[in-house]
């Protein structure tokens, strides 16, 4: 392409990818076709995307069936995927490369295989073009190294999977009615969501439910602290530190290539993602003999091999990871890898409120099959299937853990043995894919039972794992609609999915049906003790605002951070909450750090300053670059030579004429702020940052490339002396406290303007670090 755009500064074009594979009739296997947008720049989150094949699933993709199955419907000899242009760049630039589209992978989701005699390869075609292209802004530059050259990658890697669903949702939702039923449809973000308040004042109940709901009231009278701190709705009173009180950018539809709002927990649940593999021999005789077994249940996590504490999970699973209870169906996909040659049937049954033991695999069960719910699937028809399990339960909530968590049991039993020609394997696998139905609904939000982090390996014992071939692609870019089920399938029962509010109306008190909702409570991020060791040294507290909590070392999340990793994209401002105390210490006081108690004064809420910088200029980068890091999003920076008595050797960071708020703890209680999207682009990448990474990689946004100056926050209350000359004799000391220290304590929400943009897959999940039985014990 480079002679075709020579002479332009930036290309703006959807991408569209072909895979074609030259297979015979008598092999079978399933490739697979994932694709990250903007994932040079995400390459940790891309790391645990892609550390688990449920995670490589869930990602936009689509399955490849190098064989198909006995219809002619289901056999592809190619796979045509179309990405829409989706970057924080308006266009591609071509002189420097900036703006990288993302990376597909193609891998390898089912082994090849083949009969007696056959052949163990097949040749696979990839061809690429951009759809609807424009260029724009002439010049005499010579394109650099911004077109990729062609990788070709070999990882370790075993089977893969994902699977196509119908298209976009274009019907805006508009009634209360319609909402009623939301279930059956994936909720669109339209024009009636896209006005911010300073436009339109007029609240909408219907957008209230999807998370807009919790506008900030710039002129509010204050009379208690942090209102509504816990709760998705109501109003907010923080401070603005952009120019103007009533900051907010909108959300126009379409900016992440869809219409379908991606934070509905309906559009996350209904994603159908890679579960678990099992096969079916010819050998396999038994009448009834039973080749798998799954509770039916929300929370879903598997043990990935060769590590200490690492699970995969499902988008379902991800999201019942922080709540209490859930309730609905279920829809499982079954992926045959066969040939036309193959035959024979398979009976699936459901077992509510079944016990393991009567249930074994490789054995016939020990219950009266007839009496359950099931269906006979009858493989020369069609080589996948897919039904819905009903909620099928005493009680209108479970919960999401626990020997109550799960309604029943599928089975897949031998109904008719396998039947192969030798040309072919004597063996097919099945690829099992899980996503909540229609009517899906969690209740009763907590803390995550696991978190997202890198496992950790498991000492090396015996032989290594047999290395299989991927084959990586090159930059492009893509969508997910097409993977989420608009539709639920056949029910295995007489009982279809139904929308229903009464379990939420009748025991819980409040309906979710967003993320958005969740991320507007107030969660704990971190806390900074800022203890000066003179009188010209101070020390200030440094937030990253935007920064993403995640990752192995912490022991808990808050909501923002973890959703955050689900997606490749964020926008919108955030909230942060501050309780700060001034600590003291009584005793005998000298020149020296004082013996005696440290205490809190009744009078001791001090009067808080808040500086937000913005831009990169030279305090900018000072403060950046002399940052202790307490955690992710937490620092803390020091300023010498800041003479108490002496206002004219103020540090600089806070007396310039940048954004500040002057808070009187003491009349307001908590400190409440809120910090703009300020960005030179509308889209920011949403990386999980690693242990060692700075607070703020201040190197990386004076590049072009990275350029996202958002903002950040220096925490401080008026300078602190500590140093008193007290007169004493050996008969006489004198009792009195001094200042020692400023402990802050921080809590982060997203502001009603924030949302996260283009799903890309669930990453690698952790066991939550223990805590000591004797942690909660009173010590008297």
């Amino acid at each position: 392409y480079n002679q075709k755009l020579q002479g332009f500064t930036g290309l703006r074009a959807d991408l569209e990818v072909k895979v074609q594979v030259n297979a015979q009739k008598f092999q079978q296997g399933r490739l697979h076709l994932q694709y990250i947008p903007y994932a040079d720049y995400l390459k940790n989150k891309v790391e645990l995307i892609n550390g688990s094949l449920a995670g490589r699933i869930s990602s936009p993709g689509i399955d490849i069936d190098i064989c198909g199955g006995s219809t002619p419907e289901s056999r592809i000899a190619e796979a045509v995927f179309r990405v829409p242009y989706v970057s924080p760049h308006t266009y591609f630039n071509l002189i420097n490369g900036d703006g990288k589209y993302g990376i597909f992978y193609l891998f390898v989701y089912s082994p090849l295989l083949t009969g007696d005699g056959g052949t163990d390869n097949c040749e696979i075609t990839v061809w690429s073009r951009f759809v609807d292209p424009k260029v724009v802004f002439p010049t005499g530059a010579t394109i650099g190294s911004a077109v990729p050259k062609k990788v070709a990658e070999v990882q370790i890697r075993g089977e893969a999977k994902q699977v196509a669903k119908e298209g976009v949702v274009s019907s805006t939702l508009g009634t209360v009615a319609e909402v009623l039923k939301i279930g059956q449809k994936l909720p669109v973000v339209g024009e009636y969501l896209a006005i911010p308040e300073w436009i339109c004042d007029k609240g909408a109940s219907l957008a209230k439910l999807f998370g807009w709901s919790k506008p900030t009231l710039a002129m509010d009278v204050k009379l208690r602290t942090n209102n509504c701190m816990s709760n998705y709705n109501g109003k907010d009173s923080s401070h603005k530190m952009a120019l103007s009180a009533d900051n907010e950018i909108d959300s126009p539809p379409n900016i992440a290539g869809t219409k379908v709002d991606e934070l509905a927990i309906s559009s996350i649940v209904t994603i159908p993602t890679y579960w678990q593999t099992f096969s079916w021999k010819s050998t396999d005789q038994t009448q009834d003999q039973i080749l798998w077994i799954d509770k039916v249940a929300a929370a879903r996590f598997n043990k990935i091999d060769g590590t200490t504490n690492g699970y995969a999970t499902t988008p379902m699973g991800y999201l019942a990871n922080v709540f209490a209870q859930w309730r609905g169906s279920i829809n499982y996909t079954f992926k045959l890898v066969k040939t036309g040659f193959h035959s024979g049937r398979l009976r699936v049954f459901f077992v509510p409120q079944g016990v393991a033991s009567t249930l074994k695999v490789g054995s016939a069960p020990t219950i009266e099959i007839e009496k359950n719910y099931q269906v006979v699937v009858d493989i020369a028809e069609s080589d996948t299937f897919t039904f819905n399990v009903p909620f099928v339960a005493t009680k209108p909530w479970l919960s999401t853990y626990g020997q109550s968590a799960f309604t029943g049991y599928i089975v897949v039993t031998v109904l008719n043995e396998l039947r192969a020609p030798p040309v072919v394997s004597n063996k097919i696998n099945i690829i099992v894919e899980v996503a909540g139905g229609s009517d899906f609904s969690f209740s009763m939000p907590c803390e995550p039972w696991n978190l997202t982090g890198t496992p950790t390996p498991s000492p090396p014992s015996g032989p290594g794992r047999v290395a299989e071939v991927q084959i990586a692609g090159t930059n492009v870019d893509l969508n997910d609609d097409q993977k989420r089920s608009l539709v639920d399938p056949d029910s295995i029962s007489t009982i279809n999915p139904v929308a229903n509010w009464s379990p939420e109306s009748h025991c819980i008190g409040e309906k979710i049906m967003s993320i958005r909702q969740l991320i507007k409570r107030a969660n704990w991020i971190g806390t900074a003790t800022m203890l000066p060791s003179s009188n010209t040294d101070q020390q200030y507290a440094v937030l990253n605002p935007f920064a993403n909590a995640s990752n192995q070392i912490n022991t808990q999340v808050d909501y923002l951070s973890y959703f955050s990793n689900l997606f490749a994209f964020f926008r919108g401002g955030v909230r942060i909450k501050i309780n700060a105390n001034l600590l003291y210490a009584n005793g005998n006081l000298n020149n020296s750090t004082p013996d005696g108690e440290w205490f809190t004064p009744v009078n001791s809420n001090p009067c808080l300053n808040i500086k937000m910088l913005n831009a990169i200029t030279l305090d900018y980068i000072n403060v950046a670059g002399n940052i202790k890091k307490l955690n992710n999003i937490v620092g803390k920076v020091g300023f010498a030579n800041a003479d108490v008595y002496n206002s004219s050797t103020l540090n600089a960071a806070m007396v310039n004429s940048s954004s500040t708020t002057v808070v009187n703890q003491g009349v307001e209680g908590m400190v409440e702020v809120e910090i703009p999207y300020y960005n030179s682009t509308h889209l920011t990448p949403s990386n999980v940052p690693g242990i060692d990474d700075p607070l703020v990689d201040v190197d990386h946004q004076l590049t072009s490339e990275d350029t996202y100056p958002l903002p950040i926050l220096l925490v401080g209350s008026n300078p602190l002396p500590r140093s008193l000359k007290i007169a004493s004799t050996r008969e006489h000391y004198a009792s009195v406290y001094k200042t020692e220290a400023l402990v802050c304590n921080f809590y982060r929400a997203a502001s009603d303007d924030y949302s996260y943009h283009y799903f890309i897959g669930v990453p690698t999940m952790i066991t939550r670090p223990p805590v000591g039985s004797d942690y909660y014990k009173p010590t008297n």
